[in-house]
């Protein structure tokens, strides 16, 4: 290594520094956009775990009603179901209820499946859905899910991240989910803008960099011609 830098005039000397300076900085950018990325899907996964529990403790207070004598369990199960029915949140996304079986109980979106096994509903990959959500919740209680699914104005399925939780006493399952296109959007996004201000960097360091080794390399040649000459008695 010492003999290959010894090799090297002073020009490229400050240019190898240069690209070793890059380099790292390049490395960083990377380290950055990958923590960007992981925030982002981190904030998800909070904001659908928040979103489940709250809907969670309706259900606790529907059943702590019929514990109370307000009404029998049955209807303590339906008002449940009609409230979180109604529930929406970032104007568009909702819950829906399933069974461990599983089937469904409550889907606001596409009634035609309450009552319906869901066990053969799978993603593009083969993930079935359904049979996960159950699992998760009979080995864990809750947690995350994810998968891929169609979304209305997209042409491929889009990643999607789901919560589930179950409700011991009633048997159920209550989840939401959220795709992710706007994390991969906002990603990319940041991507593009990354690499745009890494190479705005690299333009000026190179200029800047050119002037100094100029500065530096066109004196001592100027000087080195000179002993040159001086050497050769004019």
């Amino acid at each position: 290594m010492l003999s290959i830098l010894r090799s090297l005039s002073i020009g490229q000397r400050l240019y190898s520094n240069l690209i070793i300076a890059l380099i790292g900085m390049s490395a960083l950018v990377v380290l950055v956009l990958f923590q960007y990325q992981k925030a982002l899907l981190e904030d998800k996964r909070i904001q659908v775990q928040f979103e489940v529990d709250t809907v969670y403790s309706l259900i606790e207070h529907y059943h702590q009603q019929a514990k109370d004598g307000l009404y029998d369990e049955a209807a303590a199960q339906q008002n449940a179901i009609a409230a979180i029915k109604a529930i929406r949140y970032n104007k568009t996304d909702y819950f829906w209820i399933n069974d461990m079986d599983p089937n469904m109980i409550m889907h606001p979106i596409k009634p035609a499946l309450d009552g319906q096994s869901l066990a053969q509903i799978q993603d593009p990959n083969g993930k079935k859905l359904f049979v996960e959500f159950a699992e998760t919740v009979r080995q864990q209680g809750e947690g995350f899910v994810d998968y891929q699914w169609p979304k209305p104005g997209f042409d491929q399925p889009v990643d999607k991240i789901s919560y589930v939780k179950g409700y011991q006493p009633w048997g159920w399952i209550i989840g939401t989910g959220i795709y992710l296109d706007d994390v991969q959007a906002l990603f990319h996004g940041m991507i593009y803008q990354a690499l745009a201000a890494f190479a705005a960097i690299s333009v000026v360091l190179l200029a800047l960099s050119t002037l100094i080794i100029i500065s530096i390399t066109k004196p001592l040649q100027q000087s080195a011609n000179a002993m040159s000459d001086i050497a050769q008695g004019e």
